[in-house]
């Protein structure tokens, strides 16, 4: 009879017979066993010095697990090891191998064991303890001051499995790359989570890096597809609201929900309640984004637009251009600046906005060479309208293209590399040409004093349009209250009805009007 099968043999008949307790003797304890010969064998019961079971001692239901024997001593042979599942007392499985992978189905504390023979004839045997959670719940947070040690081990009592993760505060390092790599650090756990709970600086940069890593690795979102994200913030809700609306399109959310920042505690003792009925706390507010929406406001259907694709930065320009039109609208009205038209100071700014401003000062300076070749040809030789626009296109297409091409030797460095390569650089390219013609067909002399006013004027102008839509803070208010654009409209009409005095016209007819009353 071969030795290996002989051992199985006893290795049966030893755990059929004797109490499992007994395993754990010294070493020098021994057992005995039969062969079909008849012969007595004897086992000795060793302690399994310098072997442990690896593996976690908590999961959550549905989650894998692998468990393996190793010892950080022994390279040798490990003859016949089984390892074992019991819940409480009742074998839930057996399988024989030096690694077991289980997926847990059931919560409550397990016990795993593992017997092997080595070849001194010993009999080893080893125990580890699991406990089996119904959720985890995955606590990101920034600040040392934010860790609810007390109520998150509450979780514990709930069968809510917490999992602390600490983003440090680094100085000199972009934040989105430190974002990005903790995530991909701690991506394994991020992915089995069930509820993310984000108390960090900053939960839309988080958010942001998190969808980048899912649009370059799917598996990640298909993880977390149906995952609950609770954000602690104290930050306006509707702004939040909109600054996540892609990114939960992206990761196929439709929901997240808002914690007051103070009341983080008493909704993590509620924790498993909400969970299980789905009820919110008063202190959670949920966020969420509808299919098929009723838009109420236009603030609702601004992030109904957002999370299906729209881009943010371009719904913040468009909103905050209402306001610049309507202070262009008060300037041109009550201080009377001279603006060259509605539509050339904004194409300029908004030029400037959208592309490199030495690129613009390129375009400006040949629109104004092409202006003033322009004005000085037609003086001389009579044109048709449209041929003299031609000429003035065809002159800033080439004082333009000899500009660049004097600037572009990477020596002087003022281009970008691909500065060039998107082709919509066509749109504020005309858009320049079209502002300039509109300050040279004033038909005013260029050099002379009112002339030199009205182009410090048109600058004023356009240099305010240019920091409204630049202001970060005018466009998150915007996207917050987007309704305040019905009171923009109707401040435009009553700027629109003043007849008054402008305040230029005041100053100048001022004497005047002391004239007058000192008559009467």
């Amino acid at each position: 009879m071969k030795p290996t099968f002989l051992l199985q043999i006893l290795i049966t008949g030893f755990l059929l017979f004797f109490p499992f307790s007994s395993l754990f003797a010294d070493s020098g304890a021994t057992e005995t066993g039969a062969d079909n010969t008849g012969t007595t064998t004897i086992i000795p019961v060793c302690t399994a010095t310098g072997f442990e079971i690896i593996g976690d001692d908590e999961a959550t239901v549905w989650s894998s697990r692998e468990y393996t024997l190793f010892s950080s001593g022994y390279t040798g042979a490990i003859i016949s090891p089984i390892f074992t599942l019991f819940y409480g007392d009742t074998t839930i499985d057996s399988k024989e191998g030096e690694k077991y992978i289980r997926v847990f189905s059931q919560t409550g504390t397990l016990r795993i064991t593992t017997q092997f023979f080595l070849p001194d004839q010993c009999f080893y045997a080893l125990e580890k303890t699991i406990t089996v959670y119904n959720k985890s719940v995955l606590y990101v947070y920034s600040d040392d001051q934010d860790l609810h040690i007390d109520a998150l081990e509450t979780l514990r009592k709930k069968w809510l499995l917490p999992i602390s993760l600490f983003i440090p505060r680094t100085q000199g390092i972009s934040p989105w790359n430190t974002l990005s790599e903790f995530i991909y650090k701690n991506l394994s756990t991020i992915k089995e989570t069930s509820v993310i709970i984000l108390d960090v600086d900053d939960p839309v940069g988080f958010i942001s890096a998190l969808t980048k890593i899912v649009m370059q690795d799917p598996t990640v979102g298909v993880n977390l597809k149906g995952a609950l994200i609770y954000i602690v913030t104290s930050q306006n809700k509707n702004l939040i609201g909109k600054l996540l609306a892609s990114y939960m399109n992206h990761l196929s959310l439709n929901e997240f929900f808002l914690i007051e920042k103070g009341t983080i505690d008493s909704t993590l003792l509620q924790l498993d309640m909400i969970l299980k009925t789905g009820a919110m706390s008063s202190s959670v507010e949920r966020i969420t984004y509808e299919s098929t929406p009723q838009f109420y406001s236009l603030g609702r259907l601004v992030e109904f637009l957002i999370y299906h694709g729209v881009s943010i930065s371009l719904l913040g320009v468009l909103l905050s251009l209402t306001v610049a039109i309507l202070v262009m609208n008060f300037l041109k009205q009550f201080i009377g600046l001279n603006i060259f038209g509605m539509f050339a100071p904004i194409f300029l700014a908004v030029s400037f906005y959208f592309l490199n401003p030495i690129l613009i000062a390129i375009f400006l300076i040949s629109a104004s060479f092409a202006s003033l070749a322009w004005n000085t040809f037609v003086k001389k030789v009579y044109l048709l309208y449209n041929a003299k626009y031609a000429l003035i296109l065809t002159l800033y297409f080439i004082f333009s293209i000899l500009l660049i091409s004097m600037l572009i030797p990477e020596q002087y460095g003022i281009f970008e590399k691909g500065a060039f390569d998107n082709i919509f650089i066509i749109f504020p390219f005309l858009m320049v040409i079209f502002s300039v013609d509109k300050i040279f067909n004033e038909e005013i002399r260029f050099w002379s004093r009112a002339s030199l006013r009205s182009m410090a004027h048109f600058i004023i102008v356009t240099a305010t349009i240019f920091f409204i839509i630049r202001s970060q803070t005018i466009q998150y208010f915007l996207l917050s209250y987007t309704d305040v654009i019905f009171v923009i409209l109707i401040l435009d009409v009553l700027v629109g009805r003043f007849t008054g005095l402008q305040l230029f016209e005041y100053i100048r007819f001022l004497p005047i009007l002391k004239d007058e009353k000192e008559e009467e």
